[in-house]
């Protein structure tokens, strides 16, 4: 009898550590923070800022400098990602991103238009 306590307890034990696994943990951790494409002319600056939340909400921010002022605008989204897919879910639109090998934030449409991450700390916008 002790032997077959024995060895149920290490199959148990077996098991329990068999299925603690790593796939628990947010994959999408790299994603979270402040991404941002910034294009600069003689006579104004654009700043379009993408931050990725938890629970899969996010803010998009387009920030127009010139020599008469400043204008901004802030939408919020949904976001969801499949591998190195990033798609925004905003109004009844979808607009996709890709995450490329160098860590930017790459707009599928478009290999031109890409983010840079520039902090991980999204708590000041939220």
């Amino acid at each position: 009898m002790k032997i077959h306590l024995r060895l149920f307890a290490v199959f148990v034990s077996i098991f329990l550590l068999i299925s603690c696994s790593k796939d628990n943990v947010d994959k999408h951790n790299d994603l979270l923070g402040v991404w941002e494409r910034t294009e600069l002319n003689t006579d104004f600056t654009n700043t379009f800022t993408l931050v990725f939340g938890s629970n899969n909400t996010g803010l998009k921010i387009y920030k127009n400098v010139t020599s008469d002022g400043e204008t901004s605008s802030a939408n919020s989204f949904n976001w969801k990602a499949i591998g190195k897919k990033v798609t925004l879910l905003e109004n009844n639109s979808e607009e996709t991103y890709i995450i490329s090998n160098e860590g930017e934030l790459v707009l599928s449409t478009s290999n031109d238009f890409f983010l840079i991450k520039v902090s991980d700390d999204y708590s000041s916008y939220y």
